[in-house]
């Protein structure tokens, strides 16, 4: 069997915490329906998956994978979008063009007529959900067990400073059942810039090799 290399990037695009306001705690689905069916049409990057929740639910995902990924990335849209619009859908071409593959799902959304932000607290729980199945899918694409992991002294050398908590995999182990994989690393630091930096160096230092 030849090892076969793996990295999931969790990429957040416009998610914010925000004060309970709308009753409904279930996403509407016909009008996700109704943003794949205007969406599938013009899709030219990637392919549409469905992806399932534990819950049951089925729900759309743009999948793109360059010839050769350097690593995975997941994108979430802003609520009451679909996974191709504005800078998801820019964000999903411009990383393919750079070597990931890219996983863009639909979130939860609320009825057309709820324009309170503030509503989708209440979809939280169900957007959990699907980041959890996202990731699935994701490690999904690769099998074995953990052979090699690569990098890490030298990202170490580069981030330590910007690190708060960090899980790495052991050689010898197989792939966990978490959603976060084969281990994980937070950074903090006041610059949002910095940090997307410290996220994109990671991706592109360390390499978990599964055999």
């Amino acid at each position: 069997m030849q090892p076969s290399r793996r990295r999931i990037l969790l990429a957040a695009c416009a998610i914010g915490v925000v004060p309970f306001a709308f009753a409904q705690t279930r996403s509407d689905l016909a009008r996700e329906k109704r943003w794949a069916d205007q969406v599938l049409p013009s899709l030219v990057v990637g392919d549409a998956v469905t992806v399932q929740a534990k819950d049951g639910t089925r729900f759309l995902a743009l999948w793109a994978l360059p010839e050769r990924a350097r690593g995975a990335v997941m994108l979430l849209h802003g609520p009451g979008l679909h996974p191709d619009h504005g800078i998801t859908g820019e964000l999903r071409v411009a990383l393919v063009d750079r070597g990931f593959a890219t996983l863009s799902l639909q979130m939860p959304v609320l009825p057309a007529e709820v324009d309170d932000g503030a509503a989708y607290q209440a979809l939280y729980p169900e957007a959990g959900e699907r980041i959890a199945a996202g990731i699935a899918f994701l490690r999904g694409q690769g099998h074995g067990r953990v052979r090699a992991i690569h990098g890490l002294d030298r990202a170490q050398q580069e981030l330590g400073p910007l690190v708060v908590e960090r899980r790495l995999p052991e050689p010898g182990s197989l792939p966990g059942g978490s959603y976060e994989g084969e281990g994980y690393v937070v950074f903090r630091h006041p610059e949002t810039a910095v940090v997307a930096r410290a996220l994109e160096r990671v991706v592109e230092l360390v390499r978990v090799e599964l055999a």
